[in-house]
């Protein structure tokens, strides 16, 4: 989590109260995490134009999934100034990023981009064809319409779709529809490529009850696309009892894809005989298949089965607790004994009433600390915070012997409950080799609030990892008073921008007059944030004349 009570703001009420530099502040400190991607989204949908430069600046990110999102902001956002980056990121390395930019300049109605999206048509990835086309299709210029018609023709059934529409928008009739395909076609599409060809496939095969398709629509359970087994499992419970004979046997198959299929279509037919197989699954070795169980059961309204699902609530995969704590909701269950009420409520996400039963509930919370989520681990540390004095204990020996992910939200926890008992373990994890876990560490001895706290914090300016460094400055500004700004001013040269721009931040809020001339040597700095943060430190320092002279630094 990384960041102390003073920094985690509540981006609903920012958003509610339209407080813009609120977010901005968010956005610009936590552009590297779930929250300032929050503040991003927020700053979007209140339209505020400033989000655009740090979006911008995203679509570099070395992280892909960040690169797309950032594109798809401002796609969203409409600033005529993101379209030269967005231009750029037509050609990002990554194929979803690629995607993302085409609808956002589509959005953006970038008709100056037109030959780019055309060229996108020919991409190799069928995600990348479907949004130039979808694109150019929000952009409606005539002069597509010729390529948009060649894609007509594309092997993928999504990219034709798209084309077809764009080509409405531009009031030009496309192709008719092809006659139906036979039934032996349509047995062939089963084994294709093209995800939607064989879904529609599928659906034309099971309204003729042709039974040779049932051996390859189990088969095409391997895929392990959830899409395909929702809609083909409904398919073959409709499709009697040669089908159902089929999936039983299905069970015992090699492939979990295959078998969590088999289990799902079982259920959704309601196959009696097939109730103590699909118990049994519920200790398969794929956890896919474990879950998959635990929904057909209670569609089934398996009541007898309860104790093998209430077993299931300690499995070691989160989503299988999850869909057997669903699974015992639906028939009813409703759990007293302290501890096992817990564990229910936590694998269901119901966080407020865990903690709302007190210290019984700690273990069965802390076991969230290190779930793969990272909106799991942070709804367990805040509700062990609501439990409070009580999960002291259990956090300490979590930050002191758990994964990293758990040690880092243990930290955080610590930071918020801030008991006595918590500061040594607290000083010994900024030794911690997980970088995460020691920025979590100095967030929650900064939130102390303790001088005494102030040389244990000091050594962390020194460590290898930038967003360390940006924590330690933050925390050395808080606790060090007067003698921060030593210590701060080395960092105004510190390698990383973030850094700088965070000790530029400190030494303006302390009024150190020995930053002045670091400060304006700053006012060149290649990052663009860097010299902002500089220019107004220089101010904060020296009031109206130091920003006078920054000016005129800055002209010459």
């Amino acid at each position: 989590m990384g960041n102390n009570g003073k920094d985690r703001c509540d981006v609903e009420r920012l958003e509610a109260t339209r407080d813009i530099d609120g977010l901005m502040k968010l956005l610009l400190d936590n552009r590297d995490n779930l929250l300032g991607w929050e503040a991003a989204e927020a700053l979007v949908r209140l339209g505020d134009q400033r989000a655009a430069a740090p979006l911008c600046t995203t679509l570099k990110h070395e992280c892909a999934p960040a690169r797309q999102h950032a594109a798809r902001l401002l796609g969203k956002l409409g600033a005529a100034g993101s379209i030269k980056p967005l231009e750029d990121t037509l050609q990002d390395r990554n194929h979803h990023v690629r995607a993302a930019a085409a609808l956002a300049l589509g959005r953006l109605q970038a008709t100056q981009t037109l030959d780019l999206l055309v060229e996108a048509l020919g991409a190799e990835e069928p995600c990348v064809r479907a949004a130039a086309a979808e694109a150019l299709g929000m952009i409606a210029d005539p002069r597509a319409a010729a390529s948009l018609e060649t894609v007509l023709a594309d092997e993928n059934s999504r990219v034709r779709e798209k084309a077809r529409e764009a080509l409405r928008s531009l009031d030009v009739p496309a192709e008719p529809p092809p006659p139906a395909p036979g039934v032996e076609t349509l047995l062939g599409t089963l084994d294709g490529q093209d995800g939607e060809a064989r879904l529609d496939a599928a659906r034309r095969l099971a309204a003729l009850n042709e039974i040779r398709a049932i051996e390859p629509l189990i088969r095409g359970f391997r895929s392990g696309d959830d899409r395909y087994r929702e809609t083909v499992s409904g398919l073959l419970a409709a499709m009697g009892p040669v089908a159902h004979i089929a999936l039983e046997q299905a069970l015992e198959d090699p492939d979990p894809g295959i078998r969590a299929g088999a289990v799902t279509a079982l259920g959704i037919a309601g196959v009696e005989s097939a109730r103590p197989a699909l118990t049994d699954a519920l200790h398969d070795g794929a956890a896919p298949v474990r879950a998959a169980a635990a929904d057909a059961l209670a569609r089934m309204g398996a009541t007898e089965t309860k104790r093998a699902l209430v077993r299931t609530l300690r499995d070691p995969d989160r989503l299988v607790r999850r869909h057997a704590a669903e699974a015992l909701e639906r028939l009813g269950w409703n759990p007293r004994a302290p501890a096992v009420r817990a564990g229910w409520l936590v694998a269901l996400g119901r966080w407020d009433e865990a903690a709302a039963i007190g210290e019984a509930a700690v273990g069965a919370i802390a076991g969230e600390l290190g779930a793969a989520g990272g909106g799991s681990r942070r709804s367990a540390a805040e509700a062990l915070v609501k439990v409070g004095a009580a999960a002291v204990p259990t956090l300490v020996e979590v930050l002191r012997t758990a994964d990293p992910p758990a040690r880092e939200m243990a930290a955080w926890a610590l930071g918020e409950l801030k008991p006595g008992a918590a500061v040594e373990p607290l000083e010994a994890a900024l030794a911690d080799p997980d970088p995460e876990v020691r920025a979590a560490a100095l967030a929650a001895l900064d939130g102390f609030g303790d001088e005494r706290l102030f040389d244990s914090v000091l050594r962390s300016l020194d460590d290898q990892v930038d967003s360390v460094r940006v924590r330690a400055v933050k925390a050395v500004g808080h606790l060090g008073n007067g003698r921060a700004g030593t210590a701060i001013i080395g960092r105004l040269e510190d390698r990383s921008p973030s850094v700088r721009r965070a000790a530029a931040e400190v030494v303006g809020r302390l009024h150190d007059t020995r930053a002045v001339r670091p400060l304006l040597r700053m006012l060149g700095d290649d990052d663009l944030e860097v010299r902002a943060a500089a220019e107004q430190a220089i101010a904060a320092v020296m009031g109206t004349a130091g920003e006078q002279q920054a000016e005129a630094q800055r002209r010459s």
